[in-house]
C-alpha cells in the first residue's frame, strides 16, 4: 500500500482517498512534566486540551495530535496503550476534548520498535474518523459494523488465526483497527473507507463550535 509521507508522518493512501486535503499545521511544544505522564480521562488530561482551544478557529475537521510521554489507564501509573481519540460523535458534546493523544514511543522512530513506524497515528486516526476495533463485540453482531471485516474474538497481534470460526473468514490481522504491531498492519477495508466518509461528512465538515 502507498503511503504519503509528509515530514515524520505518514497517511496511507486510504486516507487520501476520503476526499480530502490535508493541511499541516505548526506545531508548539509545552513542557508540563504533569500532561507529559498522561493519565486518560483526568484533570490533566482536560487542562492540556483546553490550554490549546481556541474557539473561534476550532473546527470539526481539523485533527489535533497531542505527543506525550506515555499514556496510563489509570493514576496507578500502568501503561495502557500507545494512544487514543475522540469518535466524531462526541464533538458537539466538548469540542475540547476533540483530538489524538499519542505516547512518543509510537511515532517514527521512537523507542518502541514494535510501534515506531507511526501506525499508531493511523489506528487512532481511524477511531477520529469513527471506525471500532475490528474485534469489537467479538463472535457477535454487529461488532465493529463494518460488513466487510470479519468477526474477530479478541486483538490478532500479528497471528494469523479464525477466532470466529462459525463466521466467515480469518482474523483481520493485518487492519489498521486491530491490535498488531506495525511490521503487520497495512490495511483499511472498503467497507471501513466508506464508513469513514460518511461519518466525516455528518460530523467532521468543518461546522465551527456551536
Amino acid at each position: 500500500m502507498e503511503l504519503h509521507e509528509r515530514g515524520r508522518w505518514k497517511c496511507p493512501s486510504s486516507f487520501i482517498s476520503l476526499g480530502v486535503t490535508w493541511n499541516f499545521l505548526p506545531t508548539s511544544h509545552t513542557v508540563n512534566a504533569d500532561w507529559y505522564s498522561h493519565v486518560r480521562g483526568s484533570t490533566n488530561d482536560v487542562a492540556m486540551k483546553a490550554s490549546f482551544f481556541d474557539e473561534e478557529n476550532h473546527f470539526s475537521n481539523t485533527l489535533h495530535i497531542y505527543i506525550v510521554g506515555s499514556i496510563n489507564v489509570s493514576s496507578d501509573n500502568v501503561d495502557g496503550n500507545k494512544g487514543y481519540a475522540t469518535y466524531p460523535q462526541a464533538y458537539n458534546g466538548d469540542p475540547t476534548l476533540d483530538g489524538v493523544v499519542l505516547a512518543n514511543s509510537a511515532i517514527p522512530g521512537g523507542s518502541d520498535p514494535n510501534y515506531n513506524q507511526g501506525k499508531a497515528l493511523i489506528h487512532e486516526m481511524g477511531h477520529w474518523f469513527g471506525l471500532y476495533h475490528t474485534f469489537e463485540g467479538g463472535c457477535t453482531e454487529p461488532n465493529d459494523q463494518i460488513p466487510d471485516t470479519p468477526q474477530e474474538r479478541y486483538p490478532g497481534f500479528c497471528s494469523e488465526k479464525d477466532s470466529c470460526p462459525d463466521n466467515a473468514g480469518s482474523d483481520p490481522i493485518h487492519n489498521f483497527m486491530d491490535y498488531g504491531y506495525d511490521s503487520c498492519i497495512n490495511e483499511f477495508t472498503q467497507g471501513q473507507i466508506n464508513q469513514m466518509n460518511d461519518l466525516r461528512r455528518l460530523y467532521r465538515h468543518g461546522t465551527p463550535v456551536q
